[in-house]
Formats: C-alpha cells, sequence, structure tokens
C-alpha cells in the first residue's frame, strides 16, 4: 500500500502548497484543492486519511464543506483538521464538534505535526 493520503484544502495555492510540501517531507502523499467547488469531489475519489481545511473560501465555505464530508457515508469518517485564521473564534464558539482539530494560522508545523500524528498512521491504515 502507498503513503497515506492527505487532502489539503485552501483557497490560497501558496498556503495549500507549504502545507503539502510540509506533509510530503513527513513521508505523506498529498492532493492540493484550491477550488472549493471540488472539494468534495477530490475527498471522495482520493479517499484520503486525513484533510485539512481553511474555513475561507469562495463559493462554498469551510463550513459548508465539513457539512458536506460529515453527511456523506463516503467521507464521514475522514478526520478533519481546521486551519484558518477565524480559529480562534470559531473554537470559542465551539461551532465545529465536527472537526478533530482547529489550528489557527499561521500555522504552528509542531501543533499540526502533532495532530496529524494523532489522526493517521504512517503504516496507510487511517486513523490511529
Amino acid at each position: 500500500m502507498g503513503d497515506p493520503c492527505i487532502l489539503v484544502i485552501d483557497d490560497e495555492s501558496a498556503i495549500a502548497e507549504l502545507i503539502g510540501d510540509f506533509f510530503e517531507s513527513m513521508g505523506y502523499s498529498v492532493k492540493t484543492v484550491t477550488d472549493s467547488r471540488d472539494a468534495v469531489r477530490m475527498a471522495k475519489e482520493f479517499r484520503p486519511h486525513l484533510i485539512t481545511l481553511d474555513l475561507q473560501m469562495p463559493e462554498v465555505d469551510g463550513f459548508e464543506l465539513l457539512r458536506a464530508f460529515k453527511a456523506d457515508p463516503d467521507t464521514a469518517g475522514i478526520p478533519v483538521i481546521i486551519v484558518s485564521v477565524l480559529a480562534r473564534e470559531v473554537e470559542r464558539q465551539g461551532l465545529l464538534s465536527a472537526a478533530q482539530a482547529i489550528l489557527s494560522k499561521p500555522i504552528d508545523f509542531r501543533t499540526l505535526r502533532e495532530r496529524v500524528d494523532r489522526y493517521t498512521t504512517k503504516d496507510g491504515a487511517g486513523p490511529a
């Protein structure tokens, strides 16, 4: 089996690439998407072991994407880590109980690594 896959969803391609490069350096296979309209399709197609999700997306925002992932049996079990400038406000209001973790931008990559390690395994078996 190949490396476990992580789907990175962020409308800013530079940030998606930065996060993707970080995960690749950890040995993960990475798919990035900057268009929220493609995010659910890609999650269903690639069946990632984990998704990182920005909340401020055009067209369909991250809140709607999270609801769509959790409502679909094909993607409902995939752990989602929110990575957004809105993280502190959302966390304070307790709005995202469907997400496994909420991290603020700018990204603390050490914390991101800890959260990813908590919800994936390196043998490709999915959540730890």
